[in-house]
């Protein structure tokens, strides 16, 4: 896997996540400078183009009862209309040449018109033109005159409102100063968040660097109630399963290599023997022999345990019909032999369809462990039974003896790998076997128990889900 390395200033969270806050922000911001100066300015024109057409239009229908126009007669029939005191009020004739301005300052009465809102008013049309320059708004209102249907000349209305232009642009100078305001905030705000957050993220990589190389069981600091919290809390709970699992391999490795070394050393001490010795009798020859043999089936059996939980450590369980009733028979039957020897009476009991969902290999390991523990430490007149009950949702495995038990502080240890309760439990057997029972039985999906009392034997129940037993035909 390709190492990231050092980050760059230019990849960090941090500032992609400072600049995508501060970019949707700007956005919305210069949304909020223009879409309300554009309607304000919409609305004031429209309001504006209302007012100076309709205006127009009454003093062109006032003008239009006049046959000719002329200055006299123009300045005789508008010099009553006070409604157009408000605008800059011009009348040409047809061609273009000023009749009227209600203007003393500039009077341009007598000056042809050819502005070209002005001709094309004469063609006939009513023309409105507005804009807006800083805070002034400037709007032109032109309409002919019609006499006998045809365009006698104009009436042109012009206007400059610095009030309301003032007004927006002063609204848009407030909207201005605010969203530069809440921009800077924006962006102090942004900073903080996403120093806060990647300073959170920075402790939680490094927190990882440190278990990746080595330091299992390191927490990080869990502050707050969010997400990040809890996934903190949940990287304090990895840490802490790594370190659990570091102290059972290397706890594993130290027992697995203890019990390894016993055997070895002791076949080494009788391959010793009989080389260092030179005229060692036939007899006593064939007997270091045959206990180096021993040594040699319990290193056998041993290797064939740690096999056994690889296999339960690393395959995934796949499942199928097992009937535990047939599996139970078949292994009293092959321990028969074991259990005639030590003197115990081996029963098995099985109700019809115990059928589990589970591998027949684990099924037989969990019923031949537990009957072999339990015939090996018992004592002679001792008895051993194995009985399966079916409910409509499980299938349980009880296995008793009448054996010298298990004192009660030594009862949650004894599913741990190479855990003998005492030395004499050496005999025959490595401390494996019950924890290839437990494995197996949480591959099937089930739950293992015991209860044993000093004198008075042990029960070990195994609860596994129950499975339709026809299940197994199909």
């Amino acid at each position: 896997m390709k190492s990231i390395g050092k980050v760059r200033p230019w990849n960090r969270f941090q500032l992609k996540i400072a600049v995508s806050y501060i970019f949707i922000i700007a956005l919305m911001l210069g949304l909020l400078n223009t879409y309300p100066a554009i309607v304000s300015q919409n609305i004031i024109f429209q309001t504006k183009r209302g007012d100076m057409v309709g205006q127009a239009n009454k003093l062109s229908a006032a003008l239009a009862d006049i046959d000719t126009l002329s200055e006299a007669r123009v300045s005789w029939v508008l010099q009553n209309w006070e409604e157009n005191a408000g605008f800059r009020t011009l009348v040409t004739d047809a061609a273009g040449r000023v009749l009227y301005d209600n203007s003393s300052a500039d009077s341009v009465v007598g000056r042809l018109l050819l502005l070209p809102e002005a001709v094309r008013a004469l063609k006939g049309f009513d023309v409105f033109h507005s804009r807006r320059d800083g805070g002034l708004f400037r709007a032109k209102a032109v309409v002919p005159v019609m006499i006998r249907g045809q365009a006698a000349g104009a009436v042109y209305l012009y206007s400059e409102d610095a009030e309301q232009g003032m007004l927006l642009y002063g609204l848009q100078q407030n909207i201005a100063v605010f969203s530069l305001l809440v921009f800077l905030l924006v962006v102090l705000l942004s900073a903080w968040l996403s120093s806060l957050l990647t300073r959170r993220l920075g402790r939680l990589s490094r927190a990882m660097r440190q278990v990746r190389e080595g330091e299992f069981g390191h927490q990080a600091p869990v502050r707050g109630r969010d997400e990040l919290a809890q996934l903190e809390q949940n990287f304090n709970l990895l840490s802490a399963r790594l370190l659990q699992t570091e102290r059972q391999r290397r706890q594993f490795v130290s027992d697995a290599s203890h019990e390894l070394k016993t055997p070895l050393a002791s076949m080494r001490l009788l391959a010793d023997s009989v080389l260092q010795t030179a005229d060692m009798p036939s007899a006593q020859a064939r007997e270091f022999v045959g206990d180096m043999r021993d040594e040699i089936d319990r290193l056998t059996r041993m290797t064939d345990k740690l096999l056994q939980l690889t296999r339960l450590d690393a395959a995934l369980p796949q499942g199928q019909p097992t009937d535990l009733g047939a599996v139970a028979a078949g292994v009293c039957k092959a321990a028969q032999p074991l259990a005639n020897h030590k003197g115990v009476a081996l029963t098995v009991a099985a109700e019809d369809g115990c059928v589990v969902l589970a591998e027949a290999d684990d099924c037989y390991q969990i019923v031949y462990n537990l009957v072999d523990n339990a015939i090996k430490y018992n004592t002679g007149g001792g008895r051993v039974t194995a009985a399966l009950n079916r409910t409509d949702q499980t299938v349980t495995l009880t296995v008793e003896d009448n054996g010298s038990g298990i004192p009660a502080q030594e009862l949650e240890n004894i599913f741990d790998r190479f855990y003998r309760v005492d030395k004499a439990r050496e005999q025959g057997g490595v401390g494996l076997g019950l924890s290839i029972v437990e494995m197996a039985v949480k591959r099937c999906g089930g739950e293992i128990s015991v209860v044993s009392e000093i004198g008075g034997g042990s029960t070990f129940t195994v609860v596994f889900p129950a499975m339709n037993p026809n299940a197994a035909k199909g």
